[in-house]
């Protein structure tokens, strides 16, 4: 507890004054960094029915020779919060998963959700004169407005008809809300790979939401200083320079955010990954996911958390699209509490048939759980984990079968 309190403090101190911190980036921008393993990228920008422009980037071609004409698949990639783009490669090539499946033949389409680094522009929004409406929206906006804007575009620019989906954290929140709000997109998806499967927060066991729960009232403090915007790219020196000073510190900083020690045992990637770390949420997103912690539901926002009901839940039963759910049993953010005490109660049971029952038990269309085979295996470690060679080949292998199925 003396750790965790430590490290907030000392976070909340260095963001006020990280302007004073000399502290560069060591691995740039994505697309120098694909360069410089001599992968193709390409820009594209995307806009949203709300005004939104959006920055997805692609990988057209992998460093393995695909035949010429050959009709490449599409895979498109979103990241969870506070994340960006460059995340899904930045464990380089043979361990990221957008740089295996480049290789592999496929083409990799990475999106970046409305507010992050990559994504702050719109058309008549300003992100710093208009800050408190340019930020007033949450995953259920992601997931009506900017991945159906992202999911349509790679079709139309592909010509295909469907395309493969990864979802990581928010990713998965938000592709639920799609589904469910707008089901006509559940046809345009091949197979959706759910990666560490977000949705309520209800009962998890993460420090920083079980804090909020119980003392909501900060976010309305929060709000009141209208800190509209959170933890945007200009803060990454702060967090550098943490651990840079401290490893003991910077260890409990990556636990608080959901990385085992485990799984990240490497310090100079720990000062990798936080040169594009964090990448900037709204206020409003951290709000909705505490509303659900609260209330234990998975519905729309409300600025008033005792009046969310049941009732008021996003329709699951909508959410039609192929789906493979993949989890680690040490995951912060998703329930696994009640998951294993069930396990220790039902003989017999599988953990496919608990998780189904307790974290998708509404959705009609999953195809396979898997569960990553290694203990400890947190919510970060999907993405930033040493270990992620498993995990990658499964959804690898389940991403061939869907396609050579379908085309």
């Amino acid at each position: 507890m003396y750790k965790v309190a430590f490290s907030i403090g000392l976070v909340a101190l260095s963001v006020i004054w990280w302007k004073s911190i000399d502290v560069h980036p060591t691995i740039g921008n994505i697309s120098d960094f694909l360069k410089s393993y001599e992968y193709i990228v390409e820009t594209h920008q995307v806009q949203t029915e709300d005004g939104y422009i959006l920055t997805m980037h692609r990988i057209p071609e992998g460093r393995n020779e695909v035949p010429k004409n050959t009709k490449k698949p599409a895979v498109f990639l979103m990241h969870g919060l506070l994340l960006s783009s460059i995340d899904w490669v930045i464990k380089g090539p043979e361990k990221a998963v957008g740089l295996i499946l480049a290789d592999a033949g496929y083409d990799v389409w990475i999106g970046n959700y409305r507010g992050n680094t990559c994504s702050r522009k719109h058309l008549n929004l300003d992100p710093i004169r208009d800050k408190e409406a340019f930020y007033n929206s949450s995953y259920h906006e992601i997931g009506i407005y900017d991945i159906p804007a992202m999911v349509d575009y790679v079709l139309e620019h592909t010509g295909q008809a469907k395309l493969s989906y990864i979802g990581f954290s928010q990713g998965v929140t938000s592709f639920l809300v799609m589904g469910a709000l707008r089901p006509e997109y559940n046809e345009k998806i091949l197979i959706m790979n759910a990666w560490a499967p977000v949705t309520n927060m209800h009962a998890t066991s993460s420090f920083i939401f079980n804090t909020l729960r119980k003392f909501p009232y900060v976010l309305k403090v929060i709000e009141l200083l209208k800190w509209y915007e959170m933890f945007d790219i200009t803060t990454a020196p702060a967090f550098r320079f943490i651990c840079r000073s401290s490893s003991f510190i910077c260890d409990g900083l990556f636990g608080l955010l959901g990385s085992s020690d485990e799984q990240m045992p490497d310090k100079n990637f720990q000062l990798a990954a936080l040169s594009n770390f964090p990448s900037g949420m709204s206020l409003k997103q951290l709000s909705h996911y505490v509303q659900g912690s609260i209330s234990g539901i998975f519905a729309p926002y409300n600025r008033n958390f005792s009046n969310v009901k049941k009732s008021d839940s996003y329709d699951l039963a909508k959410v039609t699209a192929p789906m493979i759910f993949y989890y680690g049993e040490e995951d912060n953010l998703v329930n696994h509490v009640r998951l294993l005490e069930y396990l220790r109660d039902l003989n017999g049971v599988t953990c496919l048939q608990v998780l189904l029952n307790e974290v998708i038990k509404d959705i009609p269309n999953v195809k396979k759980i898997y569960r990553v085979p290694y203990r400890g295996f947190n919510h970060l470690d999907f993405l930033w984990g040493k270990d992620v060679q498993l995990l990658n080949e499964e959804t690898l292998k389940n991403i061939n079968y869907f396609n050579e199925n379908f085309y």
